[in-house]
């Protein structure tokens, strides 16, 4: 399966590459909106989405953008901001499941196996 993860910072984007590269998932890392939008394709199968991403559009856009574009893909939402009122936007967007930070790994790991099937 392949996964873009869609996170601003560097060495939390870099540690979990190397969790769901370990698990058996090919990943890519975008650090921004601008880089989310010119690198999403219909070839990844689920995209975790940080909520606030620099330069262009943030996370909530660009999950609307997914959803309207590829619905099949799988959308997680990944925010340490105003977590009940961003989970709740999220998933009225269209996010298949919204993980507060610190992103709890295992439970993510979950998630991806259970959209393999």
């Amino acid at each position: 399966m392949n996964v873009l993860i869609a996170e601003d910072d560097h060495a939390a984007a870099e540690t979990l590459r190397e969790y769901l590269e370990t698990n058996g998932f090919s990943c890519a890392i975008e650090n921004d909106g601008i880089g989310v939008r010119k690198h999403f394709s219909k070839d990844f199968q689920a995209v975790i989405l940080d909520v606030i991403l620099p330069a262009g559009p943030g996370g909530l856009e660009l999950l609307v953008e997914v959803k309207e574009r590829y619905p099949d893909i799988k959308v997680f939402v990944v925010s340490g901001f105003n977590i009940p009122e961003t989970r709740v936007k999220s998933l009225e967007l269209g996010a298949d499941f919204f993980f507060p930070k610190p992103l709890d790994l295992k439970l993510l790991l979950k998630h991806l196996q259970n959209s393999k099937n």
